[in-house]
């Protein structure tokens, strides 16, 4: 099932029981922390780790009162206690959730939602909520998708290390672009402009198509993979003079895109390679 790791620590959904476990790397036993519900009908996928409140941040979604038309949620889960405890929601009121990203100084989530009957990638709204000194969202800020005279489907918010918020959207040309939130004036810029699509249909939940290179000393970049005329191409964008370039790789598909330590890895293929895994310095 869905996981996220934290240093030694992961966070993962167990496909038998559909419970969140705990887990140090090196241990043979891992530790529930959702409560045993006597089967599948409480899931959590796209979670993410909240170290100031040592919880684990996910999407929850909840069949104990209808198995048709389940709630969905966002939820903590908290990591640092023994006992089992039920998740807190921390999101509701919408039919669907996805991307809850926690900024880098802890204290605002991102997060995408939208309203049945649309897909996510019809119509759908980017949020930033608040933390309050408990853990809860107060303020909250529709980002991109609150406009009634636009329609637009933005996706995969991400936080820099700078705490600058990133997402695409569709919001002017129709094609999936990258956008950054000016939180101060709270404007959103387009990055770059390209007749291409940056993101994807989320059929499922986690899907990366972009990711930071750099750190807060340096000019941060971003690499990311695009579709133009029903080929893949992973490309070099710098944010701050808007420079971009294509970087050559052997794939006609790519996927998925994260990046660690200066270097960045991406899920590929083509017609001569199968789906791979490939390392980029």
């Amino acid at each position: 099932g869905a996981f996220a790791v934290q240093g030694d620590v992961v966070v993962f959904s167990n496909y038998s029981d559909q419970r969140l476990y705990k887990q140090t790397i090196g241990d043979n036993s891992p530790l529930p922390l959702t409560p045993d519900y006597g089967g599948s009908v409480v899931r959590y996928a796209d979670g993410v780790f909240d170290p100031h409140f040592s919880r684990y941040v996910t999407v929850m979604e909840d069949h104990r009162k209808s198995s048709s038309n389940p709630i969905t949620t966002v939820a903590a889960v908290s990591t640092s206690v023994e006992d089992v405890n039920e998740p807190i929601v921390l999101l509701s009121g919408n039919d669907f959730y996805a991307f809850p990203r926690i900024d880098p100084t802890e204290k605002r989530m991102a997060w995408i939602e939208w309203s049945d009957p649309n897909m996510s990638w019809d119509k759908a709204q980017l949020w930033v909520g608040y933390f309050s000194s408990k853990g809860e969202v107060e303020k909250r800020i529709c980002i991109a998708g609150g406009d009634p005279t636009i329609v637009e489907s933005p996706t995969e918010p991400k936080w820099s290390s700078k705490g600058e918020l990133f997402f695409i959207t569709d919001r002017q040309s129709g094609f999936w672009n990258i956008y950054k939130w000016d939180e101060q004036s709270n404007v959103v810029v387009q990055v770059y402009s390209l007749d291409a699509e940056f993101s994807k249909p989320m059929w499922v939940y986690g899907v990366s198509s972009y990711a930071f290179l750099g750190n807060d000393d340096q000019s941060q970049k971003i690499v990311c993979c695009y579709r133009q005329n029903g080929k893949s191409y992973v490309g070099l964008l710098d944010h701050d003079s808007g420079s971009f370039s294509k970087i050559d790789l052997p794939f006609s598909a790519v996927t998925n895109i994260v990046s660690a330590d200066g270097s960045f890895y991406v899920e590929g293929a083509s017609a001569s390679l199968p789906v791979s895994i490939a390392k980029v310095h």
